[in-house]
């Protein structure tokens, strides 16, 4: 799918991380159904023209089974946009636990790993399981991760809660961010 072209935003790494989060906010603001969703993935790029751009991801671009495919395919495209930071948002259920401001991305993988390994039972019934907009925002010496619980109602629109900064990562899809400028 082609791109959304969106207007210029103020360069910088923190001032592109602020501007993909207000974006994820505003969409939900439009929604008006209990039903109503985030997509499944967004893919949001900064190039080095100072452009931005968008890209709806569907399912398989977080499947398992077709992490290859998609990582040369990101890759590519990447580097044909002369892509300078990104930020990879995708809408998931994951494991609330604690956040430790100084853990690095093996330890908070390791503690993740042990969380699931606990359990006994199925993921999707966790008790701590929340679903929630997970987005990584990376450029080639810097990488974040931030995520926003969805709150759901039956009789009301989804929302967000606040976002929260969680360790620094390499990536969901490691090694990505050499395609950048």
């Amino acid at each position: 799918m082609p791109p959304k072209t969106t207007p210029p935003i103020e360069h910088g790494f923190d001032a592109f991380g602020a501007h993909v989060r207000s974006t994820l906010e505003e969409i939900g603001r439009t929604f008006s159904n209990p039903d109503d969703d985030w997509f499944i993935g967004l893919l949001h790029i900064e190039t080095a023209q100072g452009g931005a751009e968008v890209y709806m991801l569907d399912g398989t671009c977080f499947d398992p089974r077709f992490k290859d495919a998609t990582f040369k395919r990101l890759y590519a495209l990447l580097r044909e946009r002369s892509t300078l930071r990104y930020a990879l948002m995708a809408n998931a259920w994951v494991i609330k636990g604690k956040v430790h401001d100084d853990e690095t991305q093996e330890r908070a993988r390791e503690r993740a790993n042990a969380i699931v390994s606990e359990w006994r039972g199925h993921f999707d019934e966790h008790p701590e399981r929340i679903e929630a907009l997970t987005l990584e925002i990376v450029e080639r010496d810097r990488a974040e991760c931030w995520g926003a619980e969805i709150v759901r109602s039956p009789d009301r629109p989804p929302t967000l809660k606040p976002w929260v900064r969680y360790a620094d990562v390499d990536g969901r899809i490691p090694g990505l961010r050499k395609a950048l400028s």
